[in-house]
């Protein structure tokens, strides 16, 4: 009674039509054991890689998640992707062996955390940063091959197995002097991952003959990383701390040795097609979902290495009980509000990504996330370290308090700047489908909080820039961090306040106008 007949018949209409949807998309996404029972199941795309269904059984169709659904050993694969609109459809699984090899990566990173809060040096902490700009250009390279390529055969498990064996040599040897044995090793085990890289990119190359220049670029860039790595680990032939400020910087070098290699590409391969159609031939675009949450699983596992960093143990011994239990209760709630200020602020569609957005931005936002992770890792120590002197803990070495104020405030300063960059390189998240709307005055509004609250939040990383020339103690420094960073979670969640009202507003519009357009009971 409260529909028409022709309201209801409308709508079961639409419910028949979802289940021949459903029962269509079950039919696609059963694959079979391609490549291992037999070959009629479906067939390999042979320039991009992609697997293609053609016969389904329908008793295989619950193995269609399984890691071995399209054959034990495969080819390499793209992942799903209509390449001229570069979109992806399909989703990317973050895989097991993915998310060990970060775990490996965020350990070594508090490996250097608790080299440099032992010694407190500045030395020490041109190391820590020269060690850590090491592995995060590696992981991110990383990165790039697995955004790219959907594989879970038998040979990528191995590859990532290698990998992971050479990661954890590089674990092994990350702490010690630039010129000890361990700094040779470490060395060779950074060269044994970047060989893996190489050989995974040229064997893509081979199979997949769309992706060849790409991939002839990757690989050649991967071996070169290697041969310096592997110079590194010799006696006397090169200045070892030369080198290792070259696989520093590897990963900016690897975007400029990108840009130049495809525009050369575009003006000699392909210099009878039209820029755009150049580009797609040169150009291999990551699955831009996936990308984004292998950045957002490193991040958070670096915040919880951090936790363990911050949280002494009291057979550690202390003189200040009350002290140490306020210091820890302000660290705790300072990274609690980093990980809320970088994850959950604001919701990014992947079509605002500052990567979708234009190739500049996307370039910039890349090269400043290795920056503000490590500016994440050192604020870590440093707070660690204001704990550690506002408890009075015994088992941390004399070191200099205004290197401690200095070390927390400056990371601070450089993220909170960092992370308003890049926060401005995207789209202003919703204010496009505010304006698709119409509701241009909610548009506006929400623009002009964005700028305030980005405003307020380069004030906070002034304040921070200041804090360690005003004699403040290490605990009014915890104290006051806590509550800037409480404050700005406070400010950053107005324009979410707005939103939710706008959204109720249009759903009181909605509801009414199908009052409106519904006839009475008769």
């Amino acid at each position: 009674g409260l529909v028409s007949g022709a309201g209801l018949k409308g709508f079961l209409g639409e419910m028949s039509d979802s289940k021949r949807r459903r029962r269509r998309n079950r039919k696609r996404l059963s694959t079979g054991f391609h490549g291992f029972f037999s070959d009629s199941m479906g067939s390999i795309d042979v320039q991009y890689g992609t697997f293609r269904p053609e016969k389904v059984e329908s008793t295989v169709d619950v193995l269609k998640n399984y890691w071995f659904a399209a054959g034990i050993l495969q080819k390499p694969r793209l992942l799903g992707r209509e390449w001229n609109s570069n979109t992806n459809n399909v989703e990317r699984k973050f895989t097991s062996l993915n998310a060990f090899c970060d775990t490996l990566f965020s350990v070594i990173i508090s490996s250097l955390g608790s080299e440099l809060r032992a010694k407190q040096t500045i030395p020490t902490l041109f190391h820590y940063v020269q060690y850590i700009a090491i592995t995060l250009s590696l992981w991110l390279s990383t990165a790039g091959y697995s955004s790219r390529f959907d594989n879970e055969d038998v040979q990528h498990k191995l590859f990532w197995s290698l990998y992971g064996v050479g990661v954890m040599g590089m674990l092994m040897h990350s702490t010690g002097d630039i010129e000890s044995d361990n700094a040779r090793y470490f060395s060779l085990c950074l060269a044994f991952v970047y060989a893996t890289l190489a050989f995974q990119w040229i064997r893509s190359g081979v199979f997949l003959p769309r992706c060849r220049v790409y991939c002839t670029m990757q690989t050649a860039f991967m071996a070169f990383l290697s041969g310096i790595a592997y110079i590194s680990y010799q006696e006397h032939i090169l200045p070892r701390g030369l080198l290792f400020w070259i696989l520093a910087v590897a990963y900016p070098i690897e975007i400029a040795f990108t840009v130049i290699w495809q525009e050369v590409a575009i003006h000699t391969l392909f210099k009878d097609l039209d820029y755009d159609d150049a580009r797609r031939e040169v150009d291999l675009p990551v699955h831009l979902q996936f990308h984004i949450d292998r950045f957002s699983t490193l991040t958070m596992m670096v915040l919880g290495q951090l936790a363990v960093a911050v949280s002494w143990h009291p057979e550690e011994g202390f003189g200040h009980i009350e002290s140490l239990y306020i210091a820890s209760g302000c660290a705790f709630i300072s990274l609690v509000a980093l990980k809320i200020l970088i994850f959950d602020i604001d919701f990014l569609d992947p079509e605002d990504h500052a990567i979708r957005r234009a190739r500049i931005t996307g370039i910039l936002w890349l090269l400043m996330y290795p920056a503000g992770m490590a500016c994440i890792a050192t604020l870590g120590s440093g707070i660690a370290l204001l704990v550690a002197q506002a408890g009075a803990v015994n088992s941390v070495p004399a070191g200099s308090e205004a290197f401690r104020q200095w070390l927390t405030c400056g990371s601070m300063t450089v993220f909170l700047t960092i992370a308003t960059v890049q926060r401005n390189l995207h789209k202003i998240p919703y204010v496009s489908k505010l304006r698709e709307h119409g509701d241009f005055e909610r548009a506006l509004l929400v623009t002009r909080i964005h700028s305030a609250q980005c405003s307020l939040q380069m004030l906070a990383a002034i304040v921070f820039g200041v804090m360690p020339m005003c004699k403040v103690t290490c605990l009014n420094m915890l104290q006051l961090m806590a509550i800037t960073l409480v404050l700005l979670i406070a400010v950053n969640l107005i324009d979410e306040i707005v939103l939710v009202q706008t959204m109720k507003a249009a759903a009181r519009d909605r509801q009414g106008s199908f009052n409106r357009a519904t006839p009475p009971r008769r």
